[in-house]
């Protein structure tokens, strides 16, 4: 039987022999590996659900796919009635339907057929809301296009969202914490969110005994601190001053902290009052890294020798001692290895010193903490480039044998002629 197409398969079948078997079978088998290990990251490569939270949502359907496959809407506000409006619409030129259900379980909630065009809205009001969560109590519901098989997607209602804003957590610091009438102590004040330091919380100050702050107001720097004297009231016996701080910021529930300040009469010298200052180097570190952390203790303003130093961390980690005492320059120094975490973090160190003799001090201070890098996505990228490199080799060696194998056909069938 003589045809264009037998010829070439005869053609194809001499290639095939003159191929050699080792090459077909190393082909054989890297040709599927190399397949799979494309297969499995485009099934691991979910579609991330694209958030709507305007009060109308569009859905393109598209021959064999909807655009987006999995859209997350808010769920229809129970104190307003405010809805949500799905708007699908059929830019393909097939008919589909937007089927409410898993494919082969339709559940009859929705179910509109579109010809090329057609638009099919659904509004998602109290009512249908209801109707959705009796069937689906995580608000996830499946649909999909009857005719069409694999044309699946997934509406995501979340729910109202009632729990409370997250608290500001405050803590307040004074230096020293005894002073004589009308003297001054330094006032230092820490916001955070309870995980992380808060930039640009308004921070306000006050004394039940009067006095002076300055400033009284303002807002906390890039690591969350804020400064001020506190200038003491006029006293002619023994008064305890309650200074309180307390914090706002827009979306946040106010925090506040409140410390005593001991004030004397002009006459009375109070016991002196140790003041510490904490400083960590580097002061932003990852998971298991190690920051040192000093602590400095003196009072007026003199180096304090022998003051035990006591460290606590609010977070986790582990301090190479966590107590100790002061050298002859007032100086503690150890080391701070950071705790594990997931997410950026703000681990407050404490500093407390004591002596026989003196008031107790204390001081803050607070270490950024970093996630470390994951490598798992570029190992997985540096195997399939391997892959690839292994399989473009073997194929060029493959084609190298073709066309030899070619060249021997052609020159037998000139002969033959």
């Amino acid at each position: 039987m003589n045809c264009a197409g037998c010829g070439s398969i005869t053609v194809s079948s001499h290639i095939l022999r003159l191929i050699p078997k080792s090459s077909l079978s190393v082909l054989a088998f890297l040709v599927p590996l190399f397949l799979s290990s494309f297969v499995g990251v485009a099934l691991a490569h979910t579609p991330s659900p694209q958030i709507c939270d305007a009060a109308t949502c569009n859905i393109d359907l598209h021959d064999n796919f909807f655009q987006p496959a999995i859209i997350s809407i808010k769920a229809p506000n129970s104190t307003t009635g405010e809805s949500v409006t799905l708007v699908w619409q059929n830019h393909g030129f097939q008919t589909h339907t937007v089927t409410s259900g898993r494919r082969g379980a339709s559940d009859g909630i929705f179910d509109r057929t579109l010809s090329p065009g057609g638009v099919f809205q659904l509004v998602i009001n109290q009512t249908v809301y209801s109707k959705l969560l009796s069937k689906y109590p995580d608000g996830v519901v499946p649909y999909h296009c009857i005719p069409h098989f694999g044309m699946d997607a997934t509406l995501v209602i979340r729910a109202e969202t009632t729990s409370e804003p997250p608290k500001l957590t405050v803590l307040l610091s004074l230096n020293p914490t005894t002073v004589n009438s009308e003297a001054e102590a330094s006032v230092t004040v820490y916001v955070t969110n309870g995980s992380l330091t808060i930039e640009g919380a308004l921070v306000q100050l006050s004394s039940d005994k009067g006095g002076i702050f300055s400033p009284q107001s303002g807002n906390t720097d890039s690591g969350g601190k804020f400064d001020a004297v506190f200038k003491a009231p006029q006293v002619i016996s023994q008064a305890s001053a309650n200074i309180t701080a307390t914090a706002s910021k827009d979306g946040y529930s106010n925090g506040l902290d409140f410390k005593y300040l001991i004030v004397y009469p002009p006459d009375v010298t109070p016991s002196p009052t140790l003041s510490v200052t904490v400083t960590a180097n580097p002061s932003t570190i990852q998971s298991s890294q190690t920051s040192t952390i000093t602590a400095t203790v003196t009072s007026n303003g003199v180096p304090v020798s022998g003051a035990t130093v006591t460290l606590e961390s609010d977070k986790g980690g582990i301090f190479a001692q966590t107590s100790g005492t002061t050298d002859s320059y007032g100086y503690f120094t150890t080391t701070l290895t950071a705790p594990n975490v997931e997410t950026q973090t703000s681990v407050g160190v404490t500093a407390n010193a004591t002596k026989t003799g003196y008031l107790p001090g204390e001081s803050q201070i607070f270490v950024t903490v970093n996630p470390t890098p994951s490598t798992e996505g570029e190992q997985s990228t540096g195997n399939l480039w391997i892959y690839l490199a292994i399989v473009v080799v073997v194929l060029i060696g493959i084609g190298g044998g073709i066309a030899v194998a070619v060249a021997v056909v052609k020159r037998r069938s000139s002969k033959a002629s």
